[in-house]
């Protein structure tokens, strides 16, 4: 996941102080702050911990919806752009909104 609870309020792992104690705003259970240079900047629950967030995500799947997020942050016509917004049913890799029109964009990886 690239996005965590951080004092109560949403943080993207590439924009999160390194010591800090972060939490899943899906389970609210712990995560860590993963930081290296093969992977892109994210957070993960422990190992063998189930939480639905980030079940089946591949690094193609992060390195994908932080690519759409980007490039909506620098499109003018885009507002409110946020990444894994958490909304009351579902939580897309992407939510934006253009001229009143709300959007979220769920990323999938299928060779069909």
């Amino acid at each position: 996941m690239l996005t965590a609870s951080y004092n109560s309020q949403p943080v993207q792992a590439a924009d999160a102080p390194t010591n800090g104690a972060f939490h899943c705003l899906v389970c609210g259970d712990p995560v860590t702050l993963k930081r290296g240079v093969v992977r892109i900047a994210h957070f993960a629950h422990a190992a063998g911990h189930a939480c639905e967030f980030t079940s089946g995500e591949t690094e193609e799947h992060r390195r994908a919806k932080l690519g759409i997020f980007q490039g909506l942050l620098a499109d003018p016509r885009a507002s409110n752009v946020r990444l894994e917004h958490y909304l009351e049913t579902c939580r897309p890799d992407v939510y934006f909104e253009r001229e009143g029109t709300r959007v979220a964009i769920e990323v999938q990886r299928s060779d069909i």
